[in-house]
């Protein structure tokens, strides 16, 4: 008499091997291979990945650049990532004409105060314009470059409206603040396509009710 185990594999039904998942038994599949590089890439941060891009449009407002600081002072990490990133090819490549310069500092006499003069950064926008940004302790690359970048774009608006023959600073009389907005008409042949939305507030409402 054949023994339990022969008369289960007797009598057990052959199925292919791609059924045995939907029968209830695990299926054995391979594991996706990840490259190695991917695998080293793939935690870091969008902020990363967007920072070349900023370097690069900082150098576009300017003209020159000189980072200034003393070897010996400790407060010097921002002002050496800085000028590390104005050197970049990236960062000379979006404007060629920038010059970026270092300049020393002389290490102060054992007499004289220990801490020496806070580094700092010198730049000089497209207009003639000149600003000196301090890199104080507990100050960042990122800081110094996000200041001079709104200083850059708000130079670079102002120019424009002065060649479009506008006056600068714009000034917005104080009984247009208090007007209402007339809304927008969309046009017949994509007011098909936009939903209206339950309240989107007196303008939008009137400019749908409109058409």
């Amino acid at each position: 008499m054949a023994s339990k185990q022969g008369l289960r594999s007797v009598f057990r039904p052959q199925y292919p091997r791609h059924a045995l998942g939907l029968l209830g038994e695990p299926s054995i599949q391979p594991k996706p291979k990840i490259s190695r590089r991917h695998q080293r890439h793939s935690g870091t941060k969008r902020s990363k990945a967007a920072a070349p891009a900023a370097r690069g449009k900082m150098l576009k407002f300017l003209s020159k650049v000189v980072v200034e600081y003393c070897p010996l002072d400790p407060r010097k990490a921002a002002a050496v990532e800085l000028l590390a990133q104005c050197n970049g090819r990236k960062a000379k490549d979006s404007n060629p004409a920038c010059s970026v310069e270092l300049r020393r500092l002389p290490a102060p006499p054992a007499s004289a105060d220990p801490k020496p003069q806070p580094p700092r950064v010198l730049v000089t926008y497209l207009n003639g314009a000149e600003e000196a940004v301090v890199a104080a302790e507990g100050a960042t690359a990122q800081g110094i470059r996000d200041q001079i970048l709104a200083r850059g774009r708000l130079i670079d608006t102002e120019q424009m409206f002065r060649d479009g023959g506008e006056t600068w600073p714009v000034v917005i009389p104080e009984e247009e603040l208090g007007m209402s907005f007339p809304g927008i008409k969309v046009p017949p042949f994509i007011s098909q396509f936009v939903e209206r939305p339950a309240c989107v507030g007196v303008c939008c409402s009137s400019a749908l009710n409109a058409i």
